[in-house]
């Protein structure tokens, strides 16, 4: 039986040469086939990672900005006229805040800061609004600054003119123990001989 398989494959050993080579090839390309396959599979895997790394890394920060912007310290100014000519504070952020000083620098002046403490520092919760008086620090700055321009008109008759006063309005506070201060709002102040008549916010007066 050996003998007999012995002489087949010598009287056909061409063929069976042909078939194994053909078979190697099959095996060849089908090696190469599942190798570009896994290669794509990686590939994609890969970048579905990279993307859901991206979009993870996305939502991280924005949670983040959203958390440091809710918790920031921020205050907002703006002038009230309930009683008087006053600034209205409202607490932005989430956290509690004590407002200790005001800080006024007319604009004309730009080196000189008008620094004043607040006399009894108020708390201000979170969405808290309380009303701080400057008046009496305005029209001291701007007399000041303005001691020219305010003087009486050497004609009895004469209405004296309002003078315009660009300036502008930062507070300092704590937060958690911590000092802060506000950005820099701006306002114009219109006197008459160094008496405060009307402040308004810079959008307002250029409307």
């Amino acid at each position: 039986m050996l003998h007999q398989i012995l002489l087949l494959l010598d009287a056909h050993g061409t063929a069976v040469q042909g078939i194994a080579a053909i078979v190697q090839a099959l095996a060849a390309v089908i090696a190469v086939v599942i190798t570009t396959w896994l290669v794509f599979l990686t590939r994609s895997y890969t970048s579905t990672i990279q993307r859901a790394l991206l979009l993870g890394q996305q939502q991280f920060e924005l949670y983040r900005e959203q958390f440091e912007r809710e918790w920031r310290p921020s205050l907002h100014l703006r002038v009230v006229r309930e009683e008087g000519i006053e600034l209205e504070v409202t607490n932005l952020s989430r956290m509690a805040v004590v407002v200790t000083r005001l800080h006024i620098r007319l604009l004309a002046h730009p080196n000189e800061t008008f620094s004043y403490p607040i006399p009894r520092p108020f708390p201000l919760g979170s969405a808290g609004v309380n009303n701080l008086g400057i008046v009496v620090r305005l029209e001291k700055a701007m007399r000041r600054c303005y001691a020219l321009q305010f003087q009486r008109p050497s004609d009895p008759k004469a209405t004296a003119p309002v003078i315009e006063v660009p300036l502008s309005v930062c507070l300092d506070f704590t937060a958690l123990g911590h000092k802060h201060q506000t950005e820099w709002f701006e306002f114009v102040a219109e006197a008459v001989l160094g008496n405060l008549t009307a402040l308004k916010s810079k959008e307002m007066s250029e409307a």
